[in-house]
């Protein structure tokens, strides 16, 4: 399973990767073989072959990277977890502070992994519909974002949404606070023309 050929990410760098669910390249039987042991019992408890196998591509392809990086066998990298639950590697293993994070969503999984700078990720599919997404806006988005939403065309409001929930959704996990930092405390472009960024946090530009 090889799927990388250059070192570390230097400072400032981000190192993104996307793979498949059905890609069958990753075999199970070689993803099995990088979990710790908890990993795969957890991996036993989905009820679902296609979670189990989204888990086990998910956090086996992060050892495998991880330990390429690190130059260690995957199955050897030690996790640990933030107060939140956001898996970081252990320091004694990390002598490059090698910053990771993944996301999946409909058979797609995403990774970022960087060096010495905090890392999140999200991902959803944009033919996703919701059908309660503008109270879902009303209630978690900031007031700036709520207004730049409501005044945009009927028909760029589905993909602005998502691009605004899972812009907001990669910086609570970059920073690993989770949902105990309310989503209505920063906001982020969304619109269609606009690039990825953030726009405030706590209402400082």
């Amino acid at each position: 399973m090889r799927i990388l050929t250059n070192a570390a990410p230097n400072r400032g760098e981000v190192f993104a990767l996307q793979a498949r669910a059905d890609d069958a390249s990753f075999k199970d039987d070689d993803l099995r073989a990088t979990l710790a042991p908890d990993e795969l019992e957890r991996a036993a408890r989905f009820h679902f072959d296609r979670d189990r196998r989204m888990y086990m591509l998910a956090r086996g392809l992060s050892r495998i990277i991880l330990g390429h990086f690190l130059s260690i066998a995957p199955s050897a990298v030690c996790f640990e977890f933030l107060p939140h639950g956001k898996p970081v590697i252990s320091a004694s293993q990390n002598p490059y502070k090698l910053e990771f994070n993944y996301a999946h969503s409909n058979g797609l999984v995403l990774f970022a992994f960087s060096r010495e700078a905090r890392v999140g990720v999200d991902v959803e599919s944009a033919a996703r519909e919701v059908g309660d997404r503008d109270e879902i806006a009303a209630r978690y988005f900031a007031s700036g974002e709520v207004e730049r939403y409501r005044a945009l065309p009927d028909h760029q409001k589905p993909r602005a949404f998502l691009n605004c929930w899972t812009r907001k959704e990669a910086y609570i996990k970059a920073i690993g606070d989770g949902l105990s930092m309310p989503l209505s405390k920063f906001e982020a472009a969304f619109e269609l023309d606009q690039p990825a960024r953030l726009l405030t946090i706590h209402g400082n530009k």
